[in-house]
């Protein structure tokens, strides 16, 4: 027994001093690591590491927030002509009035728009997809010398849009289906449709024109529109024409361009004003789904 008990203590003896040696050996390999700068090396490099990480999340940070600084609300509302009248005379107090307006406060909106063969933005339009965009080209009031590419992205309920210049050349080799200016553009929405179209096989699908009444309010950016007289072509080369033939969206519905079938648009940035809800709350008034290129693409 007295002998099996002193082997133990001469075995635990032994790897006493094995660890000690140990120690030794890592404390004089860090001694040596410290002396030649290895270790102060690596903590640099690390540390360089972690804040290269940093910068890049913050960047993509910064970039996630523009992004919501961009996007609007947008909320729509399917009014009468009576109702009009009251909500214009009562935003009137407040609002002022689109400064690009014609004489009569209102000027006239022509787009063409591009979908594909499948009709992937209009059936998500009607599928009520979360996430969806659409392209079109814009001018106003018959002005051929401001066109406008345009994406609008629909992001639940926000909107965010970006456009880019086009000349009316480019325009019209776009709808005649020459595509070869666009692959260099040195707009890169242009581009990013030249790729679309290649890709997804979009193509312009219909015109639609309406008249718009617009007034605007400082704080919170708000604008709010007046929609009326909603047309379509289904002939997009009749897009830059100075005389368009086109029907109404209600045609067929006994409707065609009455005025007492309005549309009003609240467009605002973060928040509406409380005075600007307060004036628009009337009785009847609700808020409704409503896209005027679906609306125009019942004829084909």
């Amino acid at each position: 027994m007295k002998q099996k008990l002193r082997l133990d203590v001469q075995l635990a003896e032994k790897k006493l001093v094995a660890l000690q040696h140990r120690s030794r050996a890592k404390s004089s390999q860090v001694n040596s690591l410290f002396e030649s700068g290895t270790l102060n090396e690596c903590k640099s490099k690390t540390q360089h590491e972690f804040s290269e990480r940093d910068k890049e999340r913050e960047r993509e940070g910064r970039i996630y927030m523009e992004e919501i600084k961009q996007y609007r609300h947008e909320n729509k509302y399917h009014i009468t002509y009576a109702q009009y009248l009251s909500l214009r005379q009562r935003l009137r107090t407040v609002m002022k009035p689109d400064p690009h307006t014609r004489q009569d406060g209102s000027y006239r909106i022509r787009s063409i728009y591009f979908d594909n063969l499948a009709d992937k933005a209009l059936l998500e339009k009607q599928e009520g997809v979360p996430y969806r965009e659409k392209f079109r080209i814009r001018y106003y009031n018959d002005d051929f010398s401001h066109l406008t590419l345009e994406k609008k992205i629909k992001n639940r309920s926000l909107t965010r849009k970006e456009s880019a210049p086009l000349s009316k050349e480019e325009c019209e080799k776009l709808l005649a289906g020459d595509m070869a200016f666009m692959r260099e553009h040195q707009q890169p929405l242009v581009r990013e449709l030249y790729l679309k179209m290649r890709q997804q096989l979009l193509k312009p699908r219909v015109l639609v024109s309406y008249l718009r009444e617009p007034y605007i309010y400082e704080a919170g950016n708000v604008r709010v529109t007046f929609d009326r007289a909603i047309r379509t072509s289904m002939w997009e080369q009749d897009f830059l024409l100075d005389e368009v033939y086109d029907i109404s969206c209600h045609a067929g519905n006994g409707a065609e361009d009455l005025p007492d079938s309005m549309l009003m648009e609240v467009k605002y940035d973060n928040f509406l004003p409380e005075i600007i809800r307060l004036l628009l709350q009337t009785d009847d008034v609700r808020q409704r789904a409503f896209s005027k290129y679906a609306a125009c693409r019942r004829f084909g």
